[in-house]
């Protein structure tokens, strides 16, 4: 072979190993990442920890590492978005499989009020009958640690509304197109209460971001979601492939804006902002390049809103 052969073969040898190393590095690691909403709707300054995806990963003995962090943010409630177990585990009665997602759920709660929202991998074990004795095990130990479930219902917590949103399990199909429309939200959760004049500021917790502009036309003020992991490989918002198997997610990780309600009525400043954490955890595919796990905060301040 000639020269540059044996060049290109050591380039991408040491392409290899860089990404294995980055790989590796970002698969033991999270970092935090504040998210900013300015809106009018709310009194004074609120605090949310967002974590979602975790798939009962633990970062540091019994996650201390993620408690700690929680505690130096002193937030005013937490928020999960799902995926907190892998449901495959579930259904191999693997040995300890909620026990992840009970421990830290219980030490967050004892400090903090949690509200808690499905995600798809709790979604399979409650739709398929087989698996429902386990879900329904599985809620009651988290409701005795002190978690708030919100299945299709909403609490309110001070000037805000928080509604977790459980959309079919068919919603998360893979490789052929899935639409999720505002009349499917409104099946879910019923219909915004925007046109009666209510004050509160609304923040849903939907697992998938991909229905994101549904999400806004039903009105809501804040979307909270994960589930893309931020795309297995990030530059930048760029995500390399969401799990439906579709390449390039339009929402990755990061922070994003639509018009809220019908598109007659909203304008440039009257917005729905969808926040993407990349989760916690992963599963079946544990590949984090450029991409590392991610605690969210979400920061509410009084004044005029974002736009």
């Amino acid at each position: 072979m000639s020269q540059w052969v044996w060049i290109v073969i050591a380039l991408l040898c040491i392409a290899i190993v860089f990404f294995l190393i980055v790989m590796y590095i970002d698969d033991h690691r999270f970092v935090i990442r504040e998210y900013d909403v300015h809106t009018s709707r709310v009194s004074h300054p609120l605090t949310f920890v967002f974590m979602s995806d975790l798939h009962s990963k633990d970062h540091g003995d019994g996650n201390r590492k993620v408690l700690e962090s929680v505690d130096s943010i002193r937030p005013d409630a937490v928020l999960i978005g799902g995926d907190m177990i892998i449901s495959s585990k579930a259904k191999r009665s693997e040995d300890g499989w909620m026990q992840v997602s009970l421990n830290i759920t219980e030490a967050l709660a004892s400090k903090y009020p949690v509200y808690l929202s499905n995600g798809n991998h709790e979604d399979v074990l409650h739709e398929e009958e087989i698996f429902r004795p386990l879900y329904d095990r599985y809620m009651e130990e988290m409701e005795k640690r002190g978690a708030i479930p919100l299945h299709n219902t909403s609490e309110v917590f001070h000037d805000v509304r928080i509604y977790g949103l459980e959309l079919p399990h068919s919603s998360y199909g893979k490789v052929f197109p899935v639409h999720v429309g505002v009349e499917d939200v409104e099946a879910c959760i019923g219909t915004c209460c925007e046109d009666s004049g209510d004050p509160e500021f609304k923040v849903v917790l939907a697992h998938n971001p991909k229905f994101f502009p549904a999400y806004a036309q039903w009105g809501a003020d804040l979307v909270l979601s994960g589930h893309v992991h931020g795309g297995l490989m990030k530059i930048g918002k760029l995500g390399f492939i969401a799990p439906d198997l579709h390449l390039f997610p339009k929402y990755c990780a990061g922070k994003y804006t639509l018009p809220k309600g019908n598109k007659e009525m909203s304008s440039k400043t009257d917005l729905s902002t969808l926040i993407v954490s990349c989760g916690l955890g992963e599963h079946t595919l544990p590949i984090r390049i450029f991409n590392p796990a991610e605690l969210s905060v979400v920061r509410l301040t009084p004044g005029k809103p974002d736009s």
